[in-house]
């Protein structure tokens, strides 16, 4: 890895980058790499509520180099759970720090959103929940 790589890639302290990936129509992925403290909340929320709003019924979210995540941040994605639920999406929250999954457990279990431990398993969770497209329906041969 290079030096100039290494520097854009830092994050100051108490700062939150974030990067964002449309995979399709409904499904958006977001890294979050810095602090996702409450101070850094309204930022996460304005991102979260913008895919929302243009139509994201699947939000994966990856968590594994956040730090620390503040109680705002998990109220935000609360919020989103409920939301994303109520149009047959979901919130998948992917290497969450470890303080994270215990704090969920204060929520109600229709207000948590799915985890896991890493983009791939989140992936795979986002393909078992997803309903399957109609299969094309072939129209019968006639016999003759």
């Amino acid at each position: 890895m290079s030096t100039s790589h290494s520097l854009r890639d830092a994050v100051r302290p108490g700062e939150l980058a974030v990067r964002e990936q449309r995979l399709d129509d409904l499904v958006h992925q977001m890294h979050l790499k810095g602090s996702v403290a409450d101070a850094n909340a309204p930022e996460l929320e304005r991102r979260v509520d913008a895919a929302v709003a243009a139509g994201v019924r699947w939000l994966i979210v990856d968590l594994g180099e956040a730090d620390p995540v503040g109680d705002a941040a998990l109220r935000l994605v609360s919020r989103a759970v409920r939301e994303l639920r109520s149009r047959r999406g979901e919130l998948i929250l992917a290497a969450a720090p470890p303080d994270v999954g215990p704090r969920l457990q204060e929520y109600e279990a229709a207000d948590r959103p799915a985890l896991a431990a890493d983009i791939d398993q989140a992936i795979m969770i986002l393909k078992m929940l997803r309903p399957k497209p109609a299969a094309a329906r072939s129209t019968p041969r006639k016999r003759g």
